[in-house]
């Protein structure tokens, strides 16, 4: 997003819009190297900030969504945890959601912005892929609760 227009919703939202003007790298978009988005939860207010990428760029935690994410220190940690379009480039999909939802704190919640038309990646969702992955989530909090 170009630098003004984030600093328009900040006005919009009734956030301080100057903190923008900090964000590292805030003017190269839609070159590289980008923003990391560590920066904008922060203006939030939300404190610990991390993310997974393979490559290991703005200091993200190195893993292989295809792969079982195997560090437990983190299961059950952050209370918002999200995909805006990263899972539908993996192969293993499910692998990519079941790390989103062990990464989840109970009562946490899980956002993901996919596109459902003219997708970039392995696999385009639909309505029914994203109703189904709510139902398994709906299962696995409530049997979580219950132990």
């Amino acid at each position: 997003m170009k630098k003004e227009d984030l600093k328009e919703l900040f006005e919009y939202a009734c956030l301080k819009s100057d903190l923008v003007d900090e964000y590292p790298n805030i003017n190269n978009w839609p070159e590289q190297p980008r923003c990391s988005s560590k920066f904008f939860y922060e203006s939030l207010g939300i404190k610990e900030y991390q993310s997974i990428d393979i490559n290991g760029d703005y200091g993200a935690m190195v893993h292989d969504l295809n792969k079982p994410f195997e560090d437990r220190s983190k299961f059950n940690k952050f209370d918002i945890v999200t995909d805006y379009g990263a899972c539908e480039h993996a192969f293993n999909i499910a692998e990519c959601y079941r790390t989103m939802h062990n990464l989840t704190k109970l009562g946490g919640y899980i956002i993901i912005e996919q596109s459902l038309l003219k997708g970039n990646g392995y696999f385009k969702f639909d309505e029914s892929f994203l109703k189904g992955l709510l139902q398994q989530t709906a299962i696995k909090l409530f049997s979580i609760h219950i132990q």
